[in-house]
């Protein structure tokens, strides 16, 4: 289990951000609750976050949260891409597990830190232990399917007939790979696309530039694939980093 890309890490009350209402994001969701009420409606239902558990909201899934403004809703969050996919809501009571206790604790003391290393390794050791406990073994052949797109996504993107390179039929190798990974090939590939992407907007580099290192036919082109993806437009991210590095 792998944090493939950490985008947002803080600390915070809720209460100027909230509420959201049919949020879907293409990354995890990984919130502890320090203390203060609110709720979070996954599913078609609504339940209370509880003090000193741990929510792990999976990508492109449809929730709304909401907190009491008489009693602040106060979490510990991180936004990331987690490799494999987490396929469902995790849901954990950190008291009970000593581990995620001093890992959960040891993570509050870094995790306004400017720079993530230490939050990212704490949140790879989260995932890696609570996975354990979800992640199926996955056939060989997945694995290497999984390794030739991580290397050759925006190929696989762009053409997603695997057959020429693994000598079985391309429905057969959808199967497997969705099988262990519950995602296609080119879902995946399309996710380390857009995290590539996230991290060329993140270094400065410009955007028609980053639209003909991609073959995107143009600038206009590569702004509406990436909006229709991610739900704003690169210019938007752009502008977010730059003014963090500006406040900085």
């Amino acid at each position: 289990m792998f944090c493939d890309l950490i985008l947002e890490h803080w600390e915070e009350n809720v209460g100027p951000y909230w509420p959201y209402i049919n949020l879907s994001r293409p990354y995890s969701l990984i919130y502890y609750v320090v203390s203060g009420t609110g709720t979070y409606t996954f599913d078609g239902k609504t339940y209370p976050f509880l003090k000193n558990h741990l929510y792990i909201f999976p990508p492109n899934k449809t929730i709304s949260l909401d907190y009491d403004a008489s009693d602040e809703l106060r979490i510990t969050f991180v936004h990331a891409y987690i490799n494999p996919e987490p396929t469902q809501l995790i849901h954990l009571d950190t008291l009970e597990d000593s581990f995620l206790k001093h890992t959960i604790k040891l993570l509050r003391m870094y995790i306004k830190k400017p720079d993530a290393v230490y939050t990212r390794k704490l949140t790879e050791m989260l995932v890696s232990y609570i996975f354990e406990k979800y992640d199926a073994k996955s056939s060989s052949i997945s694995r290497e399917i999984k390794n030739y797109i991580e290397h050759n996504y925006l190929e696989v993107y762009k053409n997603s007939n695997l057959s020429s390179v693994f000598n079985y039929s391309n429905s057969h190798l959808l199967k497997i790979f969705k099988d262990d990974y519950n995602t296609t090939p080119r879902k995946y590939a399309l996710k380390l696309l857009l995290q590539h992407i996230f991290s060329l907007l993140r270094e400065g580099m410009p955007i028609n530039q980053i639209a003909t290192s991609l073959d995107f036919s143009s600038p206009e082109n590569f702004s509406k694939f990436f909006k229709k993806n991610y739900g704003c437009s690169p210019s938007t991210i752009s502008h977010s980093f730059n003014d963090k590095k500006h406040g900085e």
